[in-house]
């Protein structure tokens, strides 16, 4: 009685501590973790709407929205710039660009060749400077505001060799827009939450094409002339005046990653909420890159099968084939807007979808359509409702590299199930981990039951 005396007031005064304890000082419980509820195959569509899952805890569920509304938000406007910059060339060229600087031959194909060796060049190193920590939250506001400065520049185009190096430049300066972005957004979300986060960012750069070739209508319409400059000249202005205000207000508003200096609007006990989510979904923290990281990603399958599935991604020229059709410069922008919007609807739906099915069927159906209207257009003799440019050797190419991005993809995930049942690539201490250590233990305690000698009573 005397024990029980004692220990009573001693467990009511670890209550009144526990009670009295500041928010700050209450372990971090990752409740994402937890066991996830069982989703039905046919209401998967509904799948679309659950950005916050019932079993998150309060606490995970608001750091989510700000992640969302905030580091989301950024990214998304970020991609959204890099696509209405990058894609205005191709909008100014049928917009009066091409007769006025007299671009002749395959000068127009050479911009996109200029832009991606100066994106080539740079990756790796812009990829190295975003995983630093202390850099992450500088980096992107400042490409991104460099970017739009030489968007403004290029109204000022007057020859092809011009156009050459700037968009060399701005190949350079884009390269954190995407894989960057990528970067960050595995960073802050577990990969249950990250697919449809990755299609809503995915879009933006269908939204900037389209929101592009609306811009280069009305600009042509409304401002060819103004000021002694074309149309299509207006466009970078305006262009310009929309990114710069955004990338500089990504300078107060960019988190950089988990573990760099805390940004003002998380607090302390949210960063460490943040860094513990990532963990437990097996990310690990940013170190320096060394022969033993440069060994693992060159002698992996992954690299090799990634780079080759994206090299063969094809796309269409429809504006081109608006413009050799005689349609005016404002119906070959908002013509070929179609296509973007198409683009929107179904990378919303897909990125939703394959948290519920298998990712290689959602792909296969994908990959089969685009595959279906390469073969219409190389056989050509077809109804003019699935017409596009005459171009046989051209789609011959589009079909065969469909094929084989098709077959790149099907392999990469035929790889991924085998590591996944080889059990490679599990990080110590993610939920991953410890379902295989549970696992163990249970079919251990299972051996140690059936091995465990029989005792008969009275014998």
């Amino acid at each position: 009685m005397a024990e029980s005396s004692k220990t009573e007031p001693n467990a009511l005064a670890g209550e009144i501590q526990a009670q009295n304890r500041p928010a700050d000082e209450e372990p971090i419980v990752v409740s994402s973790s937890t066991q996830k509820p069982t989703r039905s195959l046919s209401l998967a569509w509904l799948y679309i709407f659950d950005w916050y899952p019932s079993h998150y805890s309060k606490e995970e569920k608001r750091l989510l929205r700000k992640q969302d509304s905030i580091l989301l938000t950024l990214c998304c406007l970020m991609f959204f710039l890099k696509w209405l910059d990058q894609s205005n060339i191709n909008t100014a060229y049928v917009s009066g660009m091409e007769k006025e600087l007299n671009i002749r031959g395959n000068e127009y194909s050479l911009f996109g060749t200029f832009y991606n060796i100066g994106y080539l060049i740079f990756e790796i190193p812009s990829m190295m400077i975003i995983s630093r920590p202390n850099l992450a939250r500088w980096y992107l506001p400042t490409m991104e505001t460099a970017w739009s400065i030489l968007t403004f520049a290029q109204c000022r185009l007057s020859s092809v060799p011009q156009i050459y190096g700037l968009r060399f430049l701005l190949g350079v300066l884009e390269t954190p827009a995407a894989t960057g972005a990528i970067y960050l957004l595995t960073s802050w979300y577990r990969t249950d939450e990250l697919f449809k986060r990755a299609g809503v960012w995915y879009i933006s750069s269908n939204a900037g094409s389209m929101f592009g070739a609306y811009l280069q209508a009305a600009a042509h319409k409304n401002l060819n002339g103004v000021g002694g400059m074309s149309g299509w000249r207006w466009l970078f202005i305006i262009d310009g005046c929309i990114s710069l205000p955004i990338a500089l207000a990504g300078y107060f508003f960019f988190p950089g990653l988990p573990t760099s200096p805390r940004i003002w609007w998380l607090t302390e006990r949210e960063q460490r909420l943040a860094q513990a989510r990532m963990r437990a979904d097996g990310v690990k923290e940013s170190t320096k890159i060394g022969k033993r990281m440069l060994k693992r990603v060159f002698t992996h399958w992954h690299f090799y099968v990634a780079v080759l599935t994206y090299v063969f991604y094809v796309s269409g020229q429809m504006t081109l084939w608006l413009q050799a059709e005689g349609y005016t410069v404002e119906q070959i922008n908002v013509y070929s807007t179609g296509v973007q919007g198409t683009a929107i609807a179904i990378g919303i739906i897909a990125t939703n979808l394959v948290m519920i099915y298998p990712i290689w069927v959602i792909f296969s159906v994908i990959a089969g359509t685009l595959l279906f209207c390469n073969v219409c257009l190389l056989i050509w003799d077809i109804p003019l409702g699935l017409h596009s440019p005459k171009w046989r050797k051209g789609y011959t190419v589009n079909t065969v590299f469909t094929c084989c991005y098709w077959t790149l993809f099907i392999v990469g995930q035929l790889l991924w199930y085998r590591d996944r049942k080889m059990k490679k690539f599990i990080l110590e201490g993610s939920d991953e981990a410890a379902r295989l250590h549970l696992e163990q233990k249970e079919e251990t305690a299972t051996q140690h039951v059936e091995a465990a000698p029989v005792t008969i009573v009275g014998k």
